[in-house]
């Protein structure tokens, strides 16, 4: 396929497919949001668990939390779990970015692995400071909640992505960890 390709796009083939692969995966997750998948069972279940968790974890720290379907009620405050405080996109974006980078699939699946649970436990921070937030002063909620940390979070998946790609390219290269040329390729 590269013989095809004008000389100048052909030395750039791997940042074109990477762009190209990228951008169908996030346009596609993001019309399966929109269209309502986020109603689906399986997003409000995990909202619900991001709830129970969050439950769990405040209890551990004193706040004898009652957590109902997506509401944490704590001593201090009452937090509803609802659609985005899922990391669903933060997770997905990050999932866009491992399929799309030109890497071996036994590394991509890896780094969509560990980055996905990396990811899915940070949202629990997310959701604890945001409860602390909401009882202290709340305020500064829906700042925190949107601007801090809604670009934190799409920030740390894209630091989360350059960090795996950083040691799935070094472990690909055959003076790395003595992987063949065959296994680098990955697309």
């Amino acid at each position: 396929m590269t013989a095809r390709l004008p000389r100048g796009l052909a030395a750039k083939r791997p940042v074109v497919h990477f762009i190209a692969v990228f951008a169908a995966m996030v346009l596609g997750i993001n019309v399966l949001l929109l269209a309502r998948v986020q109603d689906t069972p399986i997003i409000l279940g995990i909202l619900r668990i991001n709830a129970h968790l969050a439950g769990g974890v405040l209890d551990l720290f004193g706040e004898s939390t009652t957590v109902t379907d997506r509401v944490v009620a704590g001593n201090r405050y009452t937090l509803e779990v609802s659609h985005g405080c899922d990391a669903v996109q933060p997770i997905a974006l990050f999932i866009a970015a491992v399929v799309a980078t030109p890497a071996a699939w036994r590394r991509r699946l890896l780094g969509v692995v560990a980055g996905a649970c990396l990811l899915f436990a940070l949202n629990f921070v997310r959701i604890i400071t945001l409860y602390y937030v909401g009882a202290y002063d709340e305020k500064y909620f829906d700042v925190v909640h949107v601007e801090v940390w809604g670009a934190a979070f799409i920030l740390l998946a894209m630091v989360l992505w350059l960090l795996w790609a950083s040691w799935a390219m070094r472990s690909a290269s055959p003076a790395g960890s003595g992987a063949t040329s065959h296994e680098s390729n990955g697309c």
